[in-house]
């Protein structure tokens, strides 16, 4: 058995492997363009944060940037310059998603917060009445409600 070395072998290789030569086009056929899909991939990212932060006020301003790039991604599609439809479709449902959990989001906080003022309401009425439980306190020329250890301002 004979050893052979690494730089035979590389010797060997070279000079008995032959060389393929690239496909090139057909005669007089142009070379098709590689078609992007970079407003695809930056719609469906901006989607993504856009529905993931729905709830807050950033994704609310990440919807409109993510609404063109998606409208981008598609014109290109329909052109045949790009691809990334699926993508860009993508996007504009998380953008729907961001829309619905920002709206749904403010509807509820809206509602706790009315729900609050009312229960405010009572607690103060009470006060008024002077009912077991709830009194009236005064500091700085302003009065409070007292009630189960919270305090609301009555002069308001």
């Amino acid at each position: 058995m004979q050893l052979v070395t690494t730089y035979e072998m590389r010797t060997f290789m070279s000079e008995n492997i032959q060389q393929v030569p690239a496909a090139q086009p057909a005669y007089g056929a142009p070379a098709e363009a590689p078609k992007k899909k970079w407003a695809a991939v930056t719609a469906l990212v901006l989607g993504i944060i856009s529905a993931l932060t729905g709830i807050f006020v950033i994704g609310s301003f990440l919807t409109i940037p993510t609404i063109v790039f998606a409208v981008i991604a598609l014109v290109m599609v329909k052109n045949g310059t790009g691809k990334g439809k699926g993508m860009a479709i993508a996007a504009l449902v998380l953008v729907l998603v961001a829309y619905i959990a920002t709206f749904a989001f403010f509807q509820i906080r809206a509602a706790n917060l009315q729900k609050s003022e009312q229960q405010a309401r009572e607690v103060i009425q009470k006060c008024e009445n002077h009912e077991p439980g709830y009194y009236i306190t005064e500091k700085d020329g302003k009065r409070y409600c007292n009630a189960g250890g919270w305090v609301y301002e009555m002069d308001k």
